[in-house]
């Protein structure tokens, strides 16, 4: 899985936790379950980002910035 795609999939997760969270209590195990599959997408991503800003760094022979980040996920500013 590509990182734009592991980002994707990490925004979704993101939602499906924000809306679980406004239907049940902090207590219920399918926050939890949802909250630790997050987790998981993190870490996937962060590997990934590591990675994608390691080889930029090595293509460029210079500091990966947060431009290279921006344009990974594909925003602006």
């Amino acid at each position: 899985m590509d990182i734009i795609t592991v980002y994707k999939l990490l925004e979704s997760r993101r939602s499906e936790l924000n809306n679980l969270a406004k239907k049940y209590d902090v207590r219920d195990q399918r926050l939890l379950v949802k909250s630790v599959e997050l987790d998981r997408i993190i870490n996937m991503y962060m590997k990934k980002f590591h990675e994608v800003g390691v080889q930029h760094h090595i293509q460029n022979k210079g500091i990966a910035d947060i431009s290279c980040a921006r344009e990974l996920i594909g925003t602006k500013g």
